[in-house]
C-alpha cells in the first residue's frame, strides 16, 4: 500500500499513478462545496468500458474504493481518515492530513479481502 502524497486542497486535481505493473492510472479528484463531498473518476486500460474509465464515485472512508472491480483491475484505492470513521467532507481534509488516499497493489487488495472481508482471493 502506497500513500498518494500529492493530494492538495485544490478542488480539481488530476493525479497520475504508476502501478507496480508499469501501467498508469489517471485519477481525477473533485471537491463539491455544495454537497461537501469529494468525488473521483479513474481511467485505466483494464477498466471494461468504452472510455476505459469509471466516473463519479464518492470518496469515503473505505479500505478499497474500487472493490467491486478487484478481480478485473488487480489494484485498488483506499481512503483512511485519522478518526477512522468520518468521510473526508472538507476541502482541506487531504491537505491537512485528516484524510489520505492509498494505492493498493494486487497483494494489498488480496490482504484487504482476507483481513477485512474474510474472503479468500
Amino acid at each position: 500500500m502506497r500513500k498518494i502524497d500529492n493530494v492538495s486542497n485544490d478542488p480539481h486535481q488530476v493525479i497520475q499513478l504508476v502501478l507496480d505493473d508499469g501501467t498508469v492510472a489517471t485519477v481525477t479528484l473533485d471537491y463539491n462545496p455544495m454537497t461537501q463531498r469529494w468525488v473521483f473518476s479513474i481511467e485505466h486500460p483494464r477498466i471494461p468500458s468504452p472510455a476505459n474509465a469509471i466516473y463519479g464515485l464518492g470518496v469515503s472512508c473505505n479500505p478499497n474504493l474500487l472493490r467491486q472491480w478487484r478481480s478485473i483491475l488487480g489494484f485498488g484505492l483506499g481512503c483512511m481518515t485519522t478518526d477512522k470513521v468520518a468521510d473526508p467532507v472538507n476541502q482541506q481534509d487531504f491537505a491537512n492530513g485528516r484524510a489520505a488516499l492509498y494505492v493498493l497493489e494486487a497483494a494489498d487488495v488480496e490482504q484487504v479481502e482476507q483481513t477485512i472481508f474474510g474472503v479468500a482471493v
